[in-house]
């Protein structure tokens, strides 16, 4: 007896007619990807980088490691700000020496 009032409801039930739905544009962002890398003073003196997410001091002789965004630029902590490098996806367990970037 349910049954046959189930199937009844069901053949009642209007079947939705099938209208186009408009193209809607997704905007997907690409993941961020991040890399560690160290970097090694090798300059003879100590140096301040900006990391483009603060700043901070290597001196000579010493490494920091570092985690950092691909695309983001570390550049000297002075005046000049000048641009030492971009990070990109091969700098990913690399060790660079700082005098190859100054």
């Amino acid at each position: 007896m349910i049954l046959s009032l189930l199937l009844s409801a069901l053949v009642a039930v209007p079947a939705p007619s099938l209208v186009p739905v408009p193209a809607t544009t997704i905007s997907i962002e690409a993941p961020t990807r991040s890399v560690e890398f160290r970097l090694r003073n090798d300059t003879g003196s100590s140096v301040r980088i900006h990391t483009g997410r603060g700043t901070s001091s290597i001196g000579n002789q010493s490494s920091n490691r570092y985690s950092a965004e691909v695309g983001q630029e570390f550049r000297l902590d002075s005046s000049s700000g000048a641009l030492l490098f971009e990070v990109s996806s091969d700098l990913d367990g690399e060790t660079l020496d700082l005098s190859d970037y100054m």
